[in-house]
């Protein structure tokens, strides 16, 4: 039997925490596309400049994303590509029917409803 040691499980445990929240389950998803701009962020996820921003930073701050200033212009992008996958996983499962008609897009099914859900 195999054993986790506990930092890496306090580890995993950060980084989950760090993106559940909708709205920055919604930034991962679209993150997993490639990099964007705060203002590319602001117009796929509809949310406010102040709200995004706050979300940003906390992802930042627990390691989930990167970024570069360049200017005016801030582009964020995720830290680890590992995160993409957790995305992908993450729509495979609540996404699933959604999947095949969206395949072509990232965040597809950012807010997906119960009824989207497969079940094993």
């Amino acid at each position: 039997m195999d054993t986790f040691p506990a930092e890496k499980i306090q580890a995993a445990s950060s980084g989950l925490r760090a993106i559940a929240h909708e709205l920055r389950l919604a930034i991962l998803c679209h993150l997993s596309g490639g990099p964007l701009t705060v203002s590319e962020l602001l117009a796929r996820t509809g949310a406010n400049q102040s709200n995004l921003s706050q979300h940003l930073a906390k992802m930042r701050m627990l390691g989930v994303l990167d970024c570069e200033r360049r200017g005016q212009q801030v582009t964020y992008r995720l830290a680890n590509p590992a995160f993409a996958q957790i995305a992908e996983a993450l729509k495979a499962i609540y996404c699933a029917s959604d999947t095949e008609q969206n395949s072509g897009d990232p965040a597809a099914c950012p807010n997906p409803s119960p009824t989207q859900r497969s079940t094993p």
